[in-house]
């Protein structure tokens, strides 16, 4: 990735969530960029990558993945404000530590993006489960 400074204040201003980079130290929002890297999607890196590394257009980047630019730029918040969640952090550090099923779930909704229903299929679980475990993950987080 370029320097902190380019990268992470580039062009953010559209997005509701870009109050979160502001508030952060470059230093620390490139590194929580770089440690989500380890975590998220391939398809959501290549998003980060194109936006905030080679610095290309929402619209260029649509082209490439075949979506309206619209649907990027919701998609790229929504990325944006997830990597910056409190759940995101907690499953990040404690992850390891949680039961296999509370990190399953926590994993599909919180680290990958998938929806409730995506998530039980990925994991068999029923959506009473996924509740229950989401509930257990945002009472650690504290909120």
């Amino acid at each position: 990735m370029r320097n902190a400074k380019t990268v992470m204040m580039g062009d953010v201003s559209g997005f509701e969530g870009r109050h979160q980079f502001k508030k952060l130290g470059m230093r620390e929002a490139y590194d929580r960029l770089e440690r989500a890297y380890d975590y998220i999607l391939p398809c959501d890196r290549y998003l980060l990558e194109q936006y905030f590394v080679h610095r290309t257009s929402l619209s260029r980047i649509a082209e490439s993945m075949r979506h309206c630019p619209k649907t990027i730029r919701r998609r790229l918040k929504k990325l944006i404000v997830r990597i910056h969640s409190a759940e995101f952090d907690y499953l990040v550090l404690y992850g390891p530590t949680l039961s296999r099923d509370v990190y399953r779930v926590g994993d599909c909704i919180f680290l990958k993006g998938y929806s409730f229903s995506q998530t039980r299929k990925l994991t068999g679980l029923s959506l009473h489960h996924i509740r229950s475990y989401l509930l257990e993950i945002t009472q650690s987080v504290g909120l």
